[in-house]
């Protein structure tokens, strides 16, 4: 029990700047953190990473609480992700204390730490993510492609001011000869 009441507030983060008017649940909320939570590769364990979500009455924010202290620190950056037309910003509640050396030592081995080595994390989290499986709308794809498109265009733009130079220089060539007979 000491270990799930110390930690329990450590799991959760705020969302704000959530968009208002478009009727955004509790549950749309937490389909939202846990797949851009898997896009960004953000989880330290297979599955989804949110355990409960809640909106204010207004709608302009949230609280989410991860199934461990790690996911519920990467969370912190999908600050900017786009909901609804509008970018978020997740950061720690106001009553967010780190975790001691004691509980760090209690919780090692429980799965709330989401460390390597911790229950169930193991090889997900030390082998990195799954590339094989970065879907088109992925962040690491957007980059692969934008880079793509940077060097193709300076190749186009380095070719096409060869030909012009090389056009120039034969018209300046055929023009020396001309003179010279």
């Amino acid at each position: 029990m000491y270990i799930y009441t110390h930690t329990h507030t450590r799991t959760h983060t705020h969302t704000g700047n959530l968009p208002i008017n478009v009727g955004l649940t509790p549950e749309a909320l937490k389909q939202f953190v846990n797949t851009v939570m898997q896009q960004m590769f953000l989880t330290v364990k297979p599955g989804e990473p949110v355990i409960d979500s809640f909106v204010s009455g207004d709608g302009k924010f949230g609280f989410v609480e991860m199934r461990t202290i790690q996911e519920a620190t990467n969370a912190l950056s999908m600050t900017g992700a786009d909901c609804f037309g509008r970018p978020i910003r997740v950061g720690k509640p106001a009553d967010y204390v780190p975790p001691d050396a004691q509980l760090i030592q209690a919780a090692m081995g429980s799965g709330l730490l989401g460390t390597p080595g911790d229950e169930g994390v193991g090889e997900f989290a030390q082998g990195g993510p799954d590339l094989s499986k970065v879907g088109l709308f992925s962040p690491v794809y957007i980059v692969c492609v934008c880079v793509l498109c940077v060097v193709c265009w300076f190749v186009c733009l380095r070719l096409c001011v060869s030909r012009i130079y090389l056009n120039n220089f034969r018209t300046l060539d055929t023009l020396f000869i001309a003179q010279n007979r």
